[in-house]
């Protein structure tokens, strides 16, 4: 079931993705390093300083986050309420429970010149697939530090084999009410693929044959189904999201 990043490119997958309303103009999920290369190290190093240090002099404030897993027609999508201070591995902890994923593979967060990870991916290489800027530690990066403006994106990859990709942006900025959470989901549509599905491809393959018996796989995929998942498929509705079930789960993990 497994569906590399390089097989969907080569049947146009990747790049063709009609309807999806959160992938704006980049080139790719996985950004490219776009840093200067004849920029002194002195001055990156202090532009960068001083992006951290105004970050931890800002007020606290709640972000409306938006995060759509790409290439996904119809969108698979949640919208959070989110402290401004959380910390990215935080972050990794409320996406991996706001879309269902159980955390047993490497992810990684990246923004057009900077990456974080929790050190997992450090064998790739700079970036997921040994390209982009050298990772920085996501534990000791907040949310603000990354994401200033309203427009602002910030793209979180789990699992590089299947490659679940999704896109973050910054909606909107306003004062935290009292007594609010530090993350919470407010909406959000359709349920998240299936783990170890073979990416959205796969997952897209999956589905149809599950619904449809005359299809040639659709025994095998029903037994394979039972053997990884449990349950029976046909209870499986991919439409379906259960915002207050999910909205439970991300309060749980962040405490």
């Amino acid at each position: 079931m497994k569906v590399t990043r390089e097989s969907r490119v080569a049947d146009g997958r990747v790049g063709r993705c009609p309807n999806l309303v959160c992938v704006p103009d980049r080139d790719s999920v996985h950004p490219t390093d776009h840093r200067d290369d004849n920029l002194p190290r002195s001055r990156a190093l202090r532009r960068r300083q001083s992006r951290a240090t105004t970050a931890r002099r800002l007020p606290l404030r709640t972000f409306r986050v938006s995060a759509v897993l790409a290439y996904t027609d119809p969108p698979i999508w949640r919208r959070f309420e989110l402290a401004s201070d959380l910390r990215l591995d935080e972050l990794h902890r409320v996406l991996q429970a706001a879309f269902g994923w159980e955390g047993g593979h490497l992810h990684q967060f990246s923004v057009e010149d900077r990456t974080w990870h929790d050190g997992g991916a450090a064998g790739f290489g700079p970036g997921p697939f040994g390209a982009g800027p050298v990772p920085e530690p996501e534990s000791k990066t907040r949310l603000s530090q990354v994401l200033a403006a309203v427009g602002d994106r910030l793209d979180y990859v789990y699992d590089f084999g299947d490659s679940w990709e999704h896109v973050l942006m910054l909606e909107e900025i306003v004062e935290p009410a009292p007594g609010a959470p530090r993350a919470s989901v407010v909406d959000g549509d359709r349920a998240a693929p299936l783990e170890d599905s073979g990416g959205v491809p796969g997952y897209e393959d999956l589905v149809t044959a599950l619904a449809e018996p005359e299809k040639p796989d659709h025994t095998h995929l029903v037994e394979w189904y039972m053997e990884v998942y449990g349950g029976n498929p046909a209870d499986f509705d991919p439409a379906h999201v259960d915002v207050e079930v999910l909205d439970r789960a991300v309060r749980r993990v962040v405490g």
